[in-house]
């Protein structure tokens, strides 16, 4: 199974740009160290990559490494929308357990605990709906979370990080890899 990843790079502080160096190689760089802070993850969060484009989203990003100095709102709205994916993915994990379980997370746990004797197979959904939506809260780096941030070395998405590439989105960049697990 393929799915697009994220990689944001903060530039004057991981790749600073280079005078007289060419926007091509500028690129190359940026991919590089993208793939270079990831590269630990190969067997938690990847098997296989395509790192020297965008994999099967090369339609939609013909270049897999998106500057906020050339394309500032651009940047913007991938980062929100990846921020947004991430919530969404929260939202649904906790809809099935409320609905299998309530909103109470005591009986919950209890019941995960216990092994929901009236069917183990919902006691064993709602362990992988937490599991889930606490990696994507704790910011864990894993498949499904879609978005690495090379500064803060992890996979959260905060208001902080999208106010301060709004504040200054020639200093970032979006690096897209099709992952594989």
């Amino acid at each position: 199974m393929h799915i697009l990843h994220k990689i944001l790079v903060h530039l004057p502080s991981d790749v600073p740009l280079v005078e007289e160096q060419s926007r091509e190689d500028y690129l190359k760089r940026i991919r590089r160290y993208a793939e270079e802070e990831t590269d630990e993850f190969f067997g938690t969060v990847f098997d296989g990559r395509e790192t020297d484009s965008a994999g099967g989203w090369s339609k939609e990003y013909p270049e897999n490494v998106l500057l906020g100095s050339e394309n500032g709102k651009r940047l913007l709205r991938e980062l929100q929308k990846a921020q947004e994916d991430q919530a969404r993915e929260i939202r649904l994990y906790m809809e099935q357990v409320i609905e299998d379980f309530g909103n109470r997370l005591a009986l919950v746990v209890s019941e995960i605990q216990k092994g929901f004797t009236a069917c183990p197979a919902k006691a064993s959904q709602a362990a992988f709906s937490l599991k889930r939506m606490a990696k994507l809260l704790d910011g864990e780096y894993f498949y499904d979370s879609c978005f690495y941030n090379t500064v803060e070395g992890n996979a959260k998405i905060t208001d902080f990080t999208i106010a301060e590439v709004r504040r200054k989105p020639e200093d970032w960049a979006l690096v897209f890899f099709d992952y594989h697990f």
